[in-house]
């Protein structure tokens, strides 16, 4: 038999197979329950299931689930929670400690997965970019270098030039502000804003004197 102990237990001292036990996470949102592996679970809604609440010391423990038309004496499964109440505390404990491991896990994932796309972004914009643009110009150059010089040629590229240098300090800028160096968090918000080709308005409300700086570059 696969089924952890206590639930077991519980199942064959009322006769019900299909018994399950959630238990109440009390660091999540209201009315959180997770199974004994850590996932999460909600209470189900259906006519032919019942619930009967275990409650602790400083609150709700856990739920027990189980077919109310097999068990027609809801004072019993209520009475058997009561006697494993000690035991549904502890595994409780190892399922919360479980789901918040995985909810550690999944912010990390999402860090990487995130930290990925933005590489993925830099290199696309640096590849159909600002590659495209210089190696443009270095052709125009070179067709300069090889014939006669010719002014709006000479112009043309210099203009390339000049957009693929913007740009490129655009990708800097986007990376790494250089007044979020020097002058934080605000003034490169401020400096967003004006840039945004979205009409925008940034309110500010009391911002602390100095932020730490990977909090100040993940805002």
């Amino acid at each position: 038999d696969l089924r952890p102990p206590l639930r077991r237990a519980l199942a064959d001292a009322l006769g019900d197979p299909s018994l399950q036990v959630l238990y109440r996470v009390h660091d999540g949102p209201a009315q959180a329950y997770v199974d004994v592996d850590g996932t999460p679970a909600t209470l189900p809604d259906e006519a032919d299931r019942s619930v009967s609440v275990v409650h602790g010391p400083t609150g709700e423990r856990a739920a027990i689930i189980y077919d109310g038309r097999l068990i027609g004496e809801p004072e019993l499964v209520d009475a058997a929670g009561s006697v494993v109440a000690l035991a549904i505390d502890r595994e409780r404990l190892q399922a919360e400690l479980v789901a918040s491991k995985s909810e550690v896990q999944q912010s990390r994932l999402r860090i990487v997965e995130q930290a990925e796309l933005e590489r993925r972004r830099l290199a696309r914009d640096l590849h159909d970019g600002v590659q495209g643009r210089l190696v443009a110009a270095a052709l125009r150059a070179g067709r300069l270098a090889d014939g006669e010089p010719d002014p709006a040629e000479a112009s043309r590229v210099r203009d390339e030039i000049d957009s693929a240098i913007t740009e490129l300090r655009h990708l800097v800028q986007g990376v790494m502000p250089a007044l979020l160096v020097e002058r934080g968090l605000v003034a490169a918000a401020e400096e967003l804003v004006d840039r945004s080709p979205v009409p925008a308005r940034l309110s500010v409300g009391a911002a602390p004197v100095s932020l730490s700086w990977p909090v100040a570059s993940a805002a």
